[in-house]
């Protein structure tokens, strides 16, 4: 599967279900992969997997300042 058919397969899925849930499988997904990643094989998977995770707070970090910066979830 190329990586078009991949975004057109979870351009469908968002479509049947909700964002939330596609975000939800996705977070699942990743976890499971990042689980399994194979760091006892070289010290480079060790900081592969380091630096996507690093990269991967980063993102999150951002987004969640940009999208949530102003939400006091006491309010709720």
């Amino acid at each position: 599967m190329t990586t078009e058919e991949l975004r057109e397969q979870f351009d469908e899925l968002k479509q049947e279900a909700s964002a939330i849930q596609l975000m939800r499988f996705l977070k699942e997904e990743l976890v499971d992969e990042m689980e399994a990643f194979p760091v006892e094989d070289s010290d480079s998977n060790e900081h592969r997997l380091n630096m996507l995770i690093r990269d991967l707070e980063e993102d999150l970090d951002r987004i969640e300042n940009s999208k949530l910066g102003d939400w006091d979830p006491e309010s709720v």
